[in-house]
């Protein structure tokens, strides 16, 4: 388990407290139940005065870095993590392995900042990864490489901007949107998805920001739209991922403890982190 407690560059505030609510709460504990045996650890800003960019940047060294070395000990990596841009990191600790994304998010995260009107730099966190803005501060990132468009399926998407429409329709990335997997259902959406990825790829990676889930069974930040997938239809998802691909690695990013006092949003992730273990272990 890789924690990654920062939000915006800034340590254990809002997101960045996730992390540590996981484990807590006995994450460490559920997955040594299913038979796993579990190193943490935790990455952190060697800054004395954190940036987003900055911070955000140097972070994903380090996460690579973390990653090559569970790799090197036939570990899985699990990154939980305040920002969706901790997957820089993460790919990048992969070197050259032949893997595709499939990146579970309310939001598009396909902004650059010629189109971002917010200036959130998770906002652009896809844009990066398939080498769409930030290329020089990401090369720097060890074993980062531009992720090719047509290994990159989105799923759950429901809240994208005018911008980030028009990038994505633009690009090669395979959608599975909230709205088609409703009136489709899960396994109908997603297999021909799947099946475009199969013939390019030997293994995925996991990339689930939890605001992908209704808020209804799951609140996880202030981001959160309404509607939303249910953990249920997540589940279905992923065992259909996982019954056509190795599950090399996977992130789970942005849940901000605030905004779940029922402990609902907790609840889901741990049963989703399970379930995608229990996965890979299959």
């Amino acid at each position: 388990i890789i924690q990654v407690p920062y939000d915006s560059g800034i340590r254990n505030k809002r997101m960045g407290r996730g992390p540590s609510h996981f484990i807590a709460n006995g994450l460490a504990g559920r997955l040594q139940e299913i038979g796993e045996s579990v190193t943490e650890i935790s990455v952190e800003t060697q800054s004395s005065f954190s940036t987003e960019v900055d911070t955000t940047f140097e972070l994903q060294q380090e996460i690579s870095n973390q990653v090559k070395i569970a790799l090197a000990h036939n570990e899985f990596p699990l990154i939980l993590s305040g920002n969706c841009s901790s997957t820089v990191g993460a790919l990048a600790g992969f070197d050259s392995r032949n893997l595709a994304l499939i990146w579970f998010d309310a939001h598009g995260d396909f902004n650059t900042p010629e189109t971002t009107t917010s200036g959130f730099l998770d906002g652009m966190a896809l844009s990066i990864i398939v080498g769409h803005c930030w290329k020089s501060l990401a090369q720097a990132v060890p074993g980062f490489r531009p992720l090719p468009e047509n290994r990159v399926a989105r799923v759950g998407s429901r809240d994208l901007d005018a911008a980030e429409e028009t990038r994505l329709k633009d690009s090669q990335i395979k959608l599975a949107r909230y709205e088609q997997i409703q009136a489709s259902g899960t396994v109908e959406t997603l297999n021909p998805i799947l099946e475009r990825l199969s013939a390019s790829v030997e293994g995925v990676y996991l990339h689930i920001d939890m605001d992908v889930l209704n808020p209804d069974f799951a609140p996880v930040n202030s981001y959160q739209p309404p509607e939303g997938l249910s953990p249920e239809q997540m589940q279905e998802i992923i065992e259909s991922i996982a019954a056509k691909f190795p599950i090399s690695g996977a992130s789970v990013t942005a849940y901000d403890p605030e905004m779940d006092p029922e402990n609902k949003g907790l609840a889901a992730g741990l049963d989703l982190i399970s379930l995608i273990v229990k996965a890979v272990l299959k």
